[in-house]
């Protein structure tokens, strides 16, 4: 990257070769956008920094979502870096993402090991039945701010029943004004007219995990779980029959 011109003209010599370019750790360091329009690369890989956190931070998922839009109306393959869970896999999915990369799937390994898992790799292992159903609020946004709502749900419902860790950046006082559903709803036309009902319940959802002391797998616990999934989806419906309204499509 010192001297740009003679990296631009080496790669196109690699593609005169049949080579494909992939730019690495996309969105760090040297990695800029201009690099997009400037060399002949057929894949960007977006860095695990990103990807990591997407799930509990929405500005990390605002950029790892704007890159692999951009990527796409440029007809770039887009691999993310940093799959660590199950949830990162099925965020992935709600922004067209399908090539992923991390230690979700395995970590590094000797060479003679490479076939075997290879051979016995399944992505039904790794997903199972564990994608949320999605429902008619998908339609009306293609950021997925919505997708990685459910899917913290999804989790605080499985830690409360011992299967998993609390996502982060829901317990503060004000994760609720800062959190992927707060700004899904931040960005909706009609903010201001919406059901008092809809903050309420929202507001509803941080409290039950701030109060509960109990631990994960107790009957209490199961019990809350049953209570999230209930706000939540009373959430859901009240959203539902609002967006669903004549004077607001």
């Amino acid at each position: 990257m010192l001297d740009f011109q003679k990296a631009q003209e080496t790669l196109q010599h690699c593609n005169a070769l049949g080579l494909r370019i992939a730019l690495d750790d996309f969105g760090t360091g040297n990695a800029s956008l201009s690099y997009l329009q400037k060399l002949p690369a057929q894949t960007i890989k977006i860095d695990q920094s990103f990807v990591l956190d997407m799930l509990n931070d929405p500005r990390d998922f605002a950029i790892v979502a704007g890159v692999a839009k951009t990527a796409r109306m440029l007809g770039l393959e887009v691999i993310a870096e940093g799959v660590e869970t199950v949830g990162h896999l099925q965020l992935l999915e709600t922004l067209d993402c399908p090539a992923l990369q991390g230690y979700l799937f395995a970590k590094p390994m000797p060479a003679e090991a490479v076939p075997a898992w290879v051979k016995a790799f399944n992505i039904l292992n790794y997903i199972g039945n564990s994608t949320p159903p999605r429902n008619n609020l998908m339609d009306i946004t293609d950021t997925g701010l919505l997708g990685a709502h459910q899917i913290r749900v999804q989790e605080s419902v499985q830690y409360l029943q011992g299967k998993g860790r609390l996502p982060e950046r829901i317990l503060g006082l004000d994760d609720a004004e800062h959190c992927h559903l707060a700004l899904w709803l931040n960005q909706l036309p009609d903010r201001a007219a919406l059901p008092v009902e809809v903050d309420q319940l929202h507001h509803r959802l941080h409290q039950l995990l701030r109060d509960h002391v109990d631990p994960p797998g107790s009957p209490q616990a199961q019990q809350l779980a049953q209570a999230l999934l209930e706000t939540n989806a009373q959430l859901m419906d009240v959203l539902h029959r609002f967006l669903g309204h004549p004077h607001v499509r």
